[in-house]
């Protein structure tokens, strides 16, 4: 199993109903036509475009594939029946500073629950008014309905829905609203993946643990502070010492970590840390280094307290092989 495939196991699997990646996308070479976009969860959910299609741009999503859409291109379609979606992660951006059109990502072929559509003119998503059991975050931060800011000029954004009454799409379509020929996206297309259920809190904090490895992109805080993208094994912030986070456990497979003199027991999120989580925290490293803040969200405690800190060191990797990479590094609250 290639070290990629290990780092898909922590995807949440159960209630899975569509997993589309433009990087799972074979035999298109770059700014070639896209056909089809293979379902990754097993279900058979492929989408597909017959004409007028969309290209792969193998280098555009931090190093990852994309699947560019111009603002003309027929959106990519799945025609059958499928279970109701309660909870979406999508990854996706507008190429203008503003919505031309009501410019369609998410939606029914035809009828149903819009979900992500442009308003024109604006650089929100449409407020259709789902209903209380309705939510949209972007990049981990809630926004009301009525105040869904969009990732727009080009800039890639982690977006989530949740709505536990199940959003009304028998059939769907990414890249245009509806059937309007003349509401079509304009930029890139990373990721969507859908679920029958609402993912617990460990599990939305898998996937964004996945993004980050894959794509670089990180949560961010309400203030714009962008997250440190992992639950180390443990931390140490002692009153007049500098915290040290690490990926490895404070001794031996015990799995603790200690905050002062409180103790609390934690699961590793991975049996392994993967390589591809040191070289994230690197990227995520070289973007807050030196003297710029970051915000750790410490998980040792319940409820979890975020705290606002700046590295004092860099991002050290003590060992590594094929599949697994232990680091460390110290940083100061702020």
């Amino acid at each position: 199993m290639s070290i990629l495939s290990d780092l898909e196991t922590i995807v949440p699997r159960t209630g899975m109903i569509s997993w589309h990646e433009a990087r799972f996308i074979t035999g298109v070479a770059n700014a070639g036509a896209i056909s089809s976009v293979p379902d990754h969860s097993g279900h058979g959910v492929t989408l597909t475009v017959a004409a007028n299609k969309p290209t792969l741009d193998i280098d555009r999503a931090n190093g990852r594939e994309a699947i560019m859409f111009d603002g003309s291109n027929d959106p990519l379609i799945y025609g059958s029946a499928l279970d109701q979606p309660k909870h979406i992660f999508t990854i996706a951006a507008y190429d203008d500073d503003t919505f031309a059109g009501y410019s369609g990502l998410i939606g029914p072929i035809t009828s149903g629950a819009d979900i992500l559509v442009g308003e024109d003119g604006g650089t929100k998503f449409f407020n259709f008014t789902h209903g209380a059991n309705y939510s949209y975050k972007r990049r981990a931060v809630a926004l009301a309905e009525s105040d869904q800011q969009a990732p727009m000029n080009d800039s890639l954004m982690i977006m989530e829905v949740v709505d536990s009454d199940g959003l009304s799409l028998t059939d769907f379509e990414i890249g245009q609203h509806r059937d309007h020929v003349d509401r079509k996206w304009n930029g890139p297309f990373v990721l969507n993946i859908m679920w029958s259920r609402i993912l617990a809190d460990v599990e939305v904090a898998a996937m964004y643990e996945y993004i980050a490895c894959v794509y670089k992109l990180w949560r961010q805080t309400a203030s714009g502070l962008n997250i440190w993208p992992f639950d180390p094994d443990w931390g140490r912030p002692m009153p007049r010492h500098k915290p040290v986070l690490s990926s490895t456990a404070v001794s031996g497979s015990s799995k603790s970590r200690s905050k002062g003199d409180k103790k609390r027991s934690v699961d590793a999120k991975f049996e392994d840390r993967f390589p591809e989580e040191f070289l994230a925290g690197e990227a995520f490293w070289d973007d807050h280094y030196p003297g710029t803040s970051f915000n750790y969200r410490d998980a040792a405690v319940s409820p979890s307290q975020d705290i606002t800190m700046r590295f004092t060191s860099d991002l050290q990797e003590q060992s590594s092989d094929y599949r697994s990479s232990s680091y460390s590094f110290q940083a100061t609250e702020v």
